[in-house]
């Protein structure tokens, strides 16, 4: 499939979602800046608690210093400014673990979400209730090994930053190279990572690691469509930042309305390359060219030749049955013909399905019942007795 045929795949798709994605999508964004200031409230508190000896909302960068005191003393001039968060460490370090637990819950509900709504809408209308929560575990587990291998690596390089603190030259060159190896492999896996949660999703019959793993053989499979894919996004987002540095108010605009848009992009991608996947599969079982199969007698599945042979007419068929009852004969003696042929005899009469009964009169009567003398075919009456024939 072409670029091309993908994104107006991803249209119609969009027409069948776009109602009930707006509508969840405002959902979660509402959520989302109600989690931003309740995470602010607790950073505003020792503001409010200073009871206005601040000029204004944030902290003056210049204090005075009193007389003696210079910047070498340490943090002295603004310790008063600091007391009231030093105080409130555990606090705030406990708030900032709840608003990253409730942002993780968050981002794996609405990627699941918006999977099973985008899924239901790839093959027909989708309505507010397709938005669903299937498989939100794995997408919670998947992100959580992100995390975890984000950490580590800003661990690995913060540890030998330090450990290399004290190498002049040869500090500058590894944060160089750590940032370049991070960014060239953050480009190589981005297209991986932007498909790899929704390919799980869209195999749940497979266990965690099987699906993580198949979405790894998935993406290189498929390396040039989903670079394509990256591609792509990268490219609407250049076109927004465009629209958005000319007007913001139309920028703000074109950002609503593409936003769900971009999300369903690699929704898309995935089911259609797995479609396909599938389409192929499915001809290379089924050849059309194929010499049918020869059907023996010894085959089990093959059908008997009792099926295909014509049947056979039984005594009374109903053939039989509809002929005109035959009249009976009088209980007369009747004379042996001789041996000699009739030339002007009737041909006999045929059995309806060509089997001829072995007693059946097929020829009509030559003789006189009443006396026996010859009678001319086609008379009425016998010439010697007159009875009627």
């Amino acid at each position: 499939m072409r670029w091309s045929d993908r994104m107006k795949l991803t249209l119609e798709t969009f027409k069948r979602v776009a109602l009930p994605l707006y509508l969840w999508f405002f959902i979660f964004a509402f959520a989302g800046v109600g989690l931003v200031i309740a995470g602010l409230i607790p950073f505003l508190i020792p503001l409010i608690h200073s009871k206005g000896n601040f000029s204004g909302p944030f902290i003056n960068p210049n204090p005075p210093m009193p007389p003696g005191r210079s910047f070498s003393s340490g943090l002295f001039p603004f310790s008063h400014n600091l007391a009231p968060y030093l105080d409130q460490v555990p606090y705030l370090l406990l708030i900032f673990a709840i608003i990253l637990l409730l942002a993780w819950i968050a981002t794996s509900a609405f990627v699941t979400g918006i999977f099973n709504l985008t899924r239901k809408g790839f093959y027909e209308k989708a309505s507010f209730r397709d938005f669903r929560f299937l498989g939100i575990p794995r997408v919670l587990g998947w992100y959580g090994i992100l995390t975890l291998v984000s950490v580590l690596l800003m661990t690995g390089g913060l540890s030998g930053a330090l450990a290399l603190r004290r190498m002049t030259y040869v500090l500058p060159l590894f944060a160089g190279l750590y940032v370049l190896a991070l960014i060239a492999l953050g480009i190589f896996f981005t297209p991986w990572l932007l498909t790899s949660a929704y390919y799980m999703l869209n195999h749940r019959e497979l266990s965690f690691g099987r699906s993580l793993s198949g979405s790894w053989d998935f993406y290189r499979r498929n390396l040039g469509s989903l670079w394509l894919l990256f591609v792509t996004l990268i490219g609407v987002q250049i076109l927004i930042s465009i629209i958005n540095q000319a007007s913001q108010s139309l920028g703000f605009l074109v950002i609503l309305i593409a936003s769900p848009f971009t999300a369903l992009l690699p929704i898309v991608w995935v089911l259609s390359l797995e479609e396909e996947k599938n389409q192929k599969r499915t001809d290379s079982t089924s050849s059309p060219i194929s010499p049918a199969p020869s059907i023996s007698p010894s085959t089990p599945f093959a059908p008997s030749s009792a099926e295909y042979s014509v049947p056979q007419s039984p005594v009374n068929s109903p053939l039989d049955e509809a002929l005109p009852p035959q009249p009976s004969e009088p209980n007369s003696p009747i004379p042996k013909p001789s041996s000699e042929p009739s030339i002007d005899s009737p041909e006999p009469q045929e059995h309806p399905l060509g089997a001829k009964p072995e007693n059946s009169p097929a020829e009509p009567l030559n003789y006189c019942p009443t006396c026996g003398q010859k009678t001319q075919p086609g008379a009425n009456y016998c010439t010697q007795c007159g009875s009627k024939l």
